[in-house]
């Protein structure tokens, strides 16, 4: 076996490998014994089946399973053995995508390869790299707004006899001879025409504006009168709305029942005990927003200052390659940036890693599994002894799942929770107070 590296550029390579008999001979000697041992072939017994009838019935496979089993454990002993930092896979070249291989005649074979290299590179990482982690000010104001859309979403639904404002009213919407059944979002409809409703009653016929009522806006005009978005424009005139139900939402009171119902039976029992509960909870989601926000600052910042080559020639071929279902040509060359940037971050969060001995065992995955299924299925709660049992195998087959993917995904998160609290404590973070909805603009911000 010959294996010959040319490093084209400080990002690109060919890998060229040659293989003769000898190396992957053996192998199919032995593959063909085993099956002269279980081969069931009319005329022969059991076990007794000629090599020579073997080699003439599975000879050529034989002989490429072999030989690309041995390519492949070389190609990667190779780039093991050379410490190569390369991208995604070794991409045999064109001219050998398209090359005929006969494999009954053929002894000697010779493959090439291209592989997109990954040069050495340094990154900083020290206080000097500044960032700000905005702190929510829980204001009784902020707890007081929460409480009311809890209310809400504790509430409950009624059916009135008569409309009032914020109602939603279900009915039949008709012009001359055309009908359709339809809904009215009250609370999106302009006060002029709203009036007209107001104090209406089941089985009542109420005409107006649709175009008035809703201030033009195609949407609610398609959706109201069951015309197409194209058609919406081009309705005109008086409709009349013949109404057949009415759907009031109401507020839930702040109770024991309610304190139950938000925080669990017997978590609280005061509104004080409530608003001090509901202040923390506020508190750690909005603690949760910041550090996103943080770690993604503290990623774009350490990507900005770090100077990573890649051949976006290979990259873009060997993602076209590995995603050929799903990825086109066009697709790619949309969001290439965004491809290269993710790629160029594995490359150094899997070196700043390193660096700092970040590691993640099957016993953390085991644990951040436990958790995020116990928190989906049980509300958090723990889980009773005679349950463990079958809450373990819950885990352990969930890990399993789909190849494994399950397993790897989890191993990511726990991965990546290590790696920024690591770089959190290399850099300076200042705090800054800020209210609840300019965080909410200030990750916006940074998202688009």
């Amino acid at each position: 076996m010959e294996i010959v590296l040319d490093k084209k550029k400080p990002t690109l390579a060919s890998l060229s490998i040659t293989l003769t008999e000898s190396d992957y001979q053996d192998q199919v000697s032995e593959k063909i014994k085993e099956y002269t041992k279980k081969a069931n072939i009319k005329g022969f017994r059991p076990g007794k089946v000629p090599t020579s009838v073997i080699k003439n019935m599975m000879g050529d496979s034989l002989v490429a399973d072999e030989v690309f089993k041995v390519l492949n454990e070389s190609i990667n002993n190779y780039i093991k053995e050379n410490n190569l930092s390369i991208i995604g896979d070794p991409l045999p070249t064109e001219e050998d995508q398209n090359k005929v291989i006969n494999w009954k005649t053929q002894k000697e074979f010779d493959f090439n390869y291209e592989l997109g290299l990954v040069p050495e590179f340094k990154y900083e990482l020290s206080d000097k790299l500044k960032f700000t982690k905005y702190v929510v000010d829980v204001d009784q104001k902020l707890i007081d707004e929460t409480i009311a859309t809890l209310q809400k979403n504790a509430g409950e639904q009624i059916h009135p006899e008569e409309i009032a404002e914020d109602d939603f009213v279900s009915g039949t919407i008709t012009q001359g001879d055309y009908s359709n059944s339809s809904g009215l979002p009250l609370t999106k409809m302009s006060k002029k025409e709203l009036k007209k409703f107001i104090g209406a009653k089941k089985g009542d016929e109420v005409a107006f504006d649709v175009q008035k009522a809703f201030d033009k806006d195609t949407d609610h005009v398609a959706h109201v009168t069951g015309k197409t978005k194209e058609e919406a424009p081009s309705v005109k005139g008086e409709w009349f709305f013949t109404i057949e139900n009415i759907t009031r939402s109401v507020e839930a009171e702040v109770n024991q029942e309610f304190f139950d119902k938000v925080l669990g039976p017997g978590a609280v029992s005061s509104k004080e005990e409530f608003d001090a509960k509901l202040k923390e909870a506020i508190a750690s989601q909005h603690d949760r927003e910041s550090v996103v926000l943080l770690n993604t600052e503290i990623k774009d910042k350490l990507l900005e200052k770090t100077k990573i080559e890649v051949s976006s020639e290979f990259l873009k071929r060997w993602l076209l390659t590995s995603n050929r279902q799903e990825l086109t040509e066009a697709d790619l060359e949309k969001d290439y940036e965004n491809y290269e940037n993710e790629l160029k971050w594995q490359l150094l969060r899997n070196r700043i890693a390193k660096d700092l001995s970040i590691t993640v065992e099957d016993e953390a995955v085991q644990a951040a599994a436990r958790a995020q299924i116990q928190q989906q299925f049980l509300g958090g709660a723990p889980v009773g002894p005679e349950m463990e049992e079958t809450f373990q195998k819950i885990v352990e087959n969930y890990l399993r799942e789909d190849k494994g993917k399950n397993y790897l995904n989890i191993y990511e998160q726990v991965m990546a929770d290590r790696l920024f609290t690591e770089l959190r404590s290399k850099v300076t973070i200042k705090d800054k107070k800020t209210k609840s909805d300019d965080l909410k603009k200030i990750i916006e911000k940074a998202q688009k």
